[in-house]
């Protein structure tokens, strides 16, 4: 499968228990797959914000609000657990302590590092709707994701 792009989308500032949306258009010519979301940017970084609401056309794909700060610290580990794996690997494979320049070529693939699977068709013309809400005491600076696309593969199931 190929990865596509990846969209920024951030909020402006949000006041407690206030709530964002944001519509973003489907940017290619042809279906494509919404893969996952990646948790780029929390400010200031303890915030309690949520993903309460992504849906395209009438459909949800949230079942409850999903925690952006936990999102964000699960990534973390799963970097840091990849980059772990790659060292102990290529060590094993060229019998000494790989470069720091090797080690960056043997990036992993998001996908096999994503936290919140999402796997949703988007079509061309379609609107995805996303809403953050701030659940904390304090004013949110910033909240921003970065939406995964994939080229749509041949084995997939048509998705809406």
């Amino acid at each position: 499968m190929r990865e596509l792009e990846a969209i920024e989308v951030t909020t402006s500032a949000l006041e407690p228990g206030c709530e964002q949306t944001l519509l973003i258009g489907q940017p290619h010519p042809e279906p494509i797959l919404l893969s996952h979301f990646e948790v780029t940017a929390l400010v200031p970084a303890p915030s309690i914000a949520a993903l309460t609401d992504l849906r395209i056309d009438q459909v949800c794909y949230l079942m409850t609000p999903v925690s952006l700060s936990l999102i964000q610290r699960e990534q973390h580990h799963a970097e840091k657990r990849a980059k772990r794996e790659t060292h102990q690997l290529l060590t094993e494979l060229i019998g000494s302590v790989p470069s720091p320049q090797l080690l960056r070529r043997f990036k992993p693939n998001r996908r096999e590092l994503r936290q919140a699977v999402l796997d949703i068709g988007w079509k061309p013309g379609q609107q995805l709707v996303v809403t953050f809400k701030n659940c904390g005491p304090s004013v949110i600076g910033k909240i921003s994701i970065e939406l995964v696309l994939y080229a749509r593969d041949l084995f997939l199931p048509a998705a809406n």
